[in-house]
């Protein structure tokens, strides 16, 4: 078992509500430093399964990508106000 291992059995831990009745936060962000930032959603905040965000085809922001802007917003917006990315959310706002 190397580092890589250790550092996988961490980071379900980080899906732990900070205090009970939070739920589990809508995203998750999976940073491959100098290559990609992969994003997961779970809208509900139940422990359901996280699904790549906002489609299996455009989930995964790659590094040195042209819409650098776009991307620093999405970010944004995931950091500040991730509930207002919820698809049925953001279709009655």
């Amino acid at each position: 078992m190397g580092a890589p291992n250790s550092r996988r059995r961490c980071t379900p831990a980080t899906c732990r509500p900070a205090r009970i009745g939070d739920g589990r936060p809508p995203f998750l962000v999976v940073v491959d430093v100098g290559q990609s930032i992969a994003l997961y959603a779970e809208f509900t905040r139940s422990g359901g399964n996280y699904l790549p965000f906002p489609d299996p085809q455009s989930y995964r922001i790659e590094a040195g990508r042209p819409d650098r802007r776009r991307s620093r917003e999405l970010l944004r917006t995931v950091w500040l106000d991730p509930m207002s990315l919820d698809p049925p959310a953001a279709a009655h706002g």
